[in-house]
């Protein structure tokens, strides 16, 4: 392996001096002992926050994880607010320094920031503008779930061709920024004519934290250009100027004085520019293992891979080669981290939300609940206890043979693009115990994955060499559930050495901010690392092909349902 950075994609994927002598030394005197400099790492999700410390070999050493205020003031609605993000981010910093007091200000590297794709409206001096209000706080986020533009995506889709939505499958949905932005023209227009900067939330975070304005790889201003959005007359583009940096750019002159004081960390502390949480996750593990290979191994190790990073919903990533767009996938984009190689996703609205929906809203959930306290389990943990003992040593996932859902019930991302969808549940009997919310949890998980085959099949129907799953996630951490994606998709799944390597993303950002890498592939080679593989089961691939034709007719169905009700009488 050569010290110096590469000049180009055919020179091995290397590392800085700097990196190498650490790593040295922690194969010399054990993971995580001899380290003495840390990355700080910073993950906004749905319904909390995480700072990690990691080190520059990816070892999460500390995390301190706060929740997050949800304000929902009407159906299909989601909000936050960015005080309430800003003040619990500031608390989950101070916190993890606090649990890792061996860990001083001066050994912090680098922050990264990486969030869920919600999006901020600022006014000319950079403050965030107020969706809604209560007596006791401003909600100014618009959260990635917040469906309210459905009519407005509708609206788009029948002004513009479909190609002018060729990199968003074909079709505009309610979750995207210029559905939002037309939503706030006709809705809001008053706040809209005080917008005078649409900013993604991990932008806004790197502003907070630096005082600077830019925009990253994943921001819609630099990816979101296709859209024929000058038609609908409202001005979009002049609200997302500021200068485009790549991933692990260092942004201005790092941490600003005040905000260092109230994380507790040194002035000038280099800070990277920012992404969205699902990009974040795909880099932390899709590289792992692959670290020393040659460029056309690496590229082929890497292309045979897709991303699965699962929490409140999903986003499967992968790399290719390819430019063609795919009908129901999003891509191809060139983020600038991988020469070469655009990256295609497709993803779920409803994952661990629906898991939290639909088996805890049963009518046994709060037996179910003191069961699993009473044994010291998790309410997951003892629900797959129930199969296991239903199934009498036959397969658990036969269970479901007579039970069907269709996950729907947040509408479908990827590959439908629909978001006016709504869940079915084909089976349902009398009993109401907690063996038959165990038989609904399994079918929940069940339909997840057969949600996400539907568009896995996208991708390979469009050619690329899909082989091996790499999760990453909270998710990840339940057995059953993985174990049934692996069933499902047909293929192996390779974790991560870090139980939860979401906030590895980040932290590989902020490794290349500050000098340790010298870039975002060498960075993915120097701190990610393999654990276990799970394999499908084997006699089960015919089992679920019969699920899955059930799959598509029940939402064949629906539609068949929803033209039957729009007759004329």
């Amino acid at each position: 392996m050569v010290q110096n950075p590469p000049s180009s994609r055919n020179n091995y994927v290397t590392i800085s001096p700097i990196a190498t002598i650490l790593i040295s030394l922690t194969l010399l005197f054990g993971y995580g002992e001899a380290m003495a400099d840390y990355l700080l790492s910073i993950d906004v999700g749905t319904r909390s926050l995480r700072a990690a410390l990691v080190s520059v070999t990816g070892g999460i050493i500390g995390q301190s994880v706060m929740p997050l205020v949800i304000h929902r003031p009407e159906a299909q609605r989601a909000e936050q607010s960015s005080q309430n993000i800003w003040e619990q981010l500031i608390n989950a910093v101070r916190h993890v320094l606090a649990d890792n007091p061996g860990v001083s200000p001066g050994q912090v590297l680098g922050i990264g920031f990486d969030s869920t794709y919600s999006m901020l409206f600022l006014d000319q001096e950079h403050r965030p503008l107020p969706l809604s209000q209560t007596q006791t706080q401003a909600f100014d986020v618009l959260l990635w779930c917040d469906h309210r533009a459905m009519a407005e995506a509708d609206q788009i889709n029948r002004l513009n061709p479909a190609s002018s939505a060729s990199k968003s499958g074909g079709r505009v949905t309610a979750e995207m920024p210029v559905s939002r932005c037309y939503w706030m023209s006709q809705h809001r227009p008053t706040c809209w004519q005080a917008t005078a900067h649409i900013i993604e939330l991990f932008d806004f975070l790197v502003l907070k934290a630096t005082g600077e304005l830019i925009r990253s790889p994943c921001s819609f201003s630099t990816r979101a250009r296709y859209l024929a959005t000058e038609d609908m007359g409202i001005g979009i583009y002049d609200r997302t100027e500021g200068p485009d940096l790549p991933h692990g750019a260092a942004v201005g002159e790092g941490l600003l004085a005040d905000v260092a004081s109230q994380m507790g960390l040194l002035p000038g502390t280099p800070v990277s520019t920012g992404t969205v949480d699902g990009y974040a996750g795909t880099l932390a593990v899709m590289g792992a293992g692959l670290e020393g290979k040659t460029p056309a191994d690496y590229e082929r190790g890497l292309t045979s891979r897709i991303s699965m990073v699962v929490g409140t919903s999903s986003i499967y990533q992968c790399f290719s080669s390819q430019t063609d767009t795919m009908p129901g996938i999003w891509g191809p984009w060139d983020n600038g981290d991988l020469a070469g190689l655009n990256a295609y996703t497709c993803g779920q609205n409803a994952l661990g939300a629906l898991l939290d929906h639909l088996p805890c809203r049963h009518p046994a959930a709060a037996e179910v609940s003191d069961l699993a306290n009473q044994a010291g389990v998790s309410v997951y943990d003892y629900l797959e206890s129930r199969l296991t003992a239903l199934a009498k040593g036959q397969p658990i996932a036969e269970l479901t043979r007579s039970l069907h859902i269709l996950p729907f019930f947040a509408g479908n991302r990827c590959p439908i693009g629909d978001c006016h969808l709504t869940g079915m549940i084909s089976g349902l009997g009398m009993d109401s115990g907690p063996d038959d919310m165990a038989l609904l949890y399994l079918a929940t998980i069940q339909a997840l994955a057969l949600e996400a085959r539907h568009a896995l099949e996208c991708l390979l129907q469009a050619g690329l060499p899909l082989e091996t799953l790499m999760p990453a996630g909270g998710l990840t951490r339940n057995r059953l559930f993985m174990q049934e994606h692996v069933n499902v998709l047909g293929m192996p799944a390779i974790l991560n050495r870090e139980q939860n390597p979401m906030p590895l993303g980040a932290a590989m950002m902020a490794a290349v901010a500050a000098g340790v890498y010298p870039d975002i592939r060498s960075a993915i080679a120097g701190m990610s690392r393999v654990g276990e593989t799970l394999v499908p089961e084997s006699g089960l691939r015919a089992f679920y092909d019969k699920k899955y034709r059930v799959y598509r007719e029940m939402h064949q169905d629906q539609v068949k349902y929803a033209t039957v009700m729009d007759e004329e009488n």
